[in-house]
């Protein structure tokens, strides 16, 4: 690696590198749209009028063509990374600004078994990708949040593996911010939640309540409690609240479609434009915030 490479760039020197990445993968795009175009019809006619020179050519196409969707990503990759790197420093800065040096603290800590107890979805999973962890504390509560990927990952007639997502989202973790007696997990049924959730049968509609040990619990939901999930399902929008435990004073949540900490947008979008990306991280810490404010009104 030359020293050059080492060093963080300058914003314009890294502007102009994502501008270049961002250049690749359209001509990636475009070779590989032409490739498919081509290649396929080409090795279609080959092999009926049989011409081993046509198919051939097809066939060289048609592999490159998914070369080009391999080094189109690669490029997305590439410009994904360096944002990532340049805006670093930023991004560390807003987080302990807003909720102060990230902790690791054990009992803090969002992990695989934990996920699996909250239930997140009722499909079964067997692969966890978990991301931007943060422990920290926002109006005196102690926090954590992790983002969280879960997929059913099967082999296919090939040995390859199929990858059916389940989960995207995020999970958080509060300390000391309900009653202590309330020991009870909810889980989303996959019914519309936008109905009056204090309705003790709407609520049963689209929320289930159990016991620690999976047993229905239905006759502990209090009127408190299914107004507090009405704040929290009310608030979220965009998001999915999928399941929640509480017990012992602790709250833990999976909100389906939330990204912590995350300001690159989604798809085709540009990334050259840095104060849009800062603008969408700072952002993106304001439901944890909003969800904390919530949970504490409950200890009112």
């Amino acid at each position: 690696m030359s020293k050059k490479s080492s060093e963080k760039l300058s914003d314009a020197e890294a502007l102009e590198t994502i501008a270049r990445y961002e250049k690749n993968e359209i001509i990636f795009l475009k070779v590989c749209v032409y490739s498919f175009i081509i290649g396929i019809p080409a090795l279609i006619i080959g092999m009926i009028v049989e011409s081993g020179v046509v198919a051939g050519i097809g066939s060289v196409l048609f592999v490159g063509g998914f070369v080009c969707v391999y080094l189109k990503g690669k490029m997305r990759s590439n410009a994904e990374s360096l944002v990532t790197n340049q805006l670093q420093d930023f991004y560390n800065t807003e987080l302990q600004r807003a909720f102060g040096p990230c902790q690791h603290n054990k009992d803090m800590d969002i992990n695989k078994t934990l996920i699996k107890k909250l239930r997140p979805v009722a499909e079964s999973w067997n692969e966890c990708n978990e991301w931007r962890f943060y422990e920290g504390c926002y109006q005196e509560t102690r926090f954590s949040v992790k983002n969280v990927e879960l997929s059913e990952v099967t082999k296919d007639g090939d040995g390859g593996d199929n990858r059916s997502p389940r989960f995207t989202g995020a999970v958080l973790r509060c300390k000391d911010v309900c009653d202590p007696a309330l020991n009870i997990a909810l889980w989303r049924n996959g019914t519309d939640s936008n109905s009056d959730l204090t309705d003790p049968a709407v609520f049963r509609q689209c929320f289930s309540a159990h016991t620690a040990d999976g047993q229905p619990a239905d006759d502990l939901v209090t009127p408190q409690l299914r107004e507090l999930i009405r704040k929290i399902v009310s608030f979220s929008g965009k998001y999915t609240v999928n399941s929640l435990i509480f017990r012992s004073g602790e709250v833990v949540m999976a909100i389906g479609g939330y990204s912590f900490g995350h300001g690159l947008p989604s798809g085709s979008e540009s990334l050259t434009d840095f104060d849009m990306i800062r603008r969408r991280f700072t952002d993106s810490l304001y439901p944890v915030c909003k969800l904390i404010d919530i949970l504490q009104e409950n200890t009112d």
